[in-house]
């Protein structure tokens, strides 16, 4: 007897035998590309034991390389499916598109659903530029939502692993384009449009800071610099008041809570935002004259 072994996308992970032994593994990439391994981590050309059932509880066509999703064909190569959605633009724009690939389910090949308590350490969100658009307009605040309440759900240690996951993934990336951004003005006053322009609702997300402003960028997966200021307009330069460097600018919603604001929040619920920020530094700005802003920290919060 075989026992099947899944995570919280029902997408299977082991076989197991009736004691618990680790028969046969399986790993996905973030859009079902299988890897199988054995239970010593051999990996293999495809399962030992004939298993079909696989990414997202799906059956595993291997000659053909694809998944069979009941109303259609999935390719976990391009991402999508190889025929067009029989029920139309009910998920979104895109007829071929996957909207179910990193956070939610597609049992039927028609219609995505969410899963409550999805987001597993293995599972770190790593959007990129080509995947973004997949996401229905109507569906992205839907989407963060859903992410911000996983979080909530998530344990301190869950929280941590996924913290630590981020950074080792972050640090395999080019960081040059932090080199690039505005630098923050170490007074409110200067920030003014074009260069920066307002974002009141940052204030939620760094406790301690009066105002915050961003970098105004025009293309959708810019990076973009933040800068947050203490009540009397000075710029905060260190703790969690400290407006942090974004990898994509808050005017691409979905791109920027996948790679700057999920990050964020869970390392900030693990207490880990020093190795957050190595690498979303908050920027120590720069005066008219071009010095160096006055170091100026956090000021203590209100209980």
């Amino acid at each position: 007897m075989r026992c099947y072994q899944s995570n919280q996308q029902y997408s299977v992970t082991a076989l197991t035998d009736t004691t618990g032994a680790i028969m046969e593994r399986y790993a996905y990439d973030a859009y079902g590309k299988l890897t199988v391994t054995d239970g010593s981590g051999t990996t293999l050309a495809g399962s030992a034991y004939g298993n079909r059932y696989t990414y997202t509880g799906r059956e595993w066509d291997g000659e053909l390389g694809l998944y069979h999703y009941r109303a259609r064909m999935y390719s976990p190569d391009t991402g999508r499916f190889v025929s067009r959605d029989p029920i139309g633009y009910i998920s979104g724009m895109i007829l071929y598109g996957n909207y179910f690939g990193l956070f939610r389910v597609d049992p039927t090949g028609l219609q995505v659903a969410a899963v409550p308590g999805m987001i597993e350490a293995d599972q770190i969100p790593d959007l990129e530029e080509s995947v973004v658009p997949t996401v229905a307009p109507n569906q992205i605040e839907v989407l963060i939502q859903q992410l911000r309440e996983e979080i909530e759900r998530l344990t301190i240690e869950q929280c941590g692993e996924l913290c630590r996951r981020w950074v080792e993934k972050e640090k395999t990336k080019d960081q040059t384009w932090r080199k690039k951004l505005k630098k923050c003005p170490c007074n409110q006053e200067n920030a003014s449009f074009p260069a920066f322009v307002e974002s009141p609702a940052d204030v939620n997300t760094h406790p301690g800071c009066a105002t915050c402003f961003r970098s105004f960028e025009v293309l959708p997966m810019s990076a973009g610099q933040q800068c947050c200021y203490d009540q009397s307009g000075s710029l905060i330069t260190s703790g969690t008041g400290g407006g942090t460097v974004d990898r994509i600018t808050p005017f691409n919603p979905l791109g920027h809570f996948i790679h700057d604001v999920f990050p964020y929040l869970v390392c900030k619920k693990a207490s880990m935002l020093d190795d957050y920020e190595i690498l979303r530094p908050i920027d120590q700005g720069i005066d008219p004259n071009g010095k160096p802003c006055t170091q100026n920290p956090t000021p203590p919060l209100q209980k």
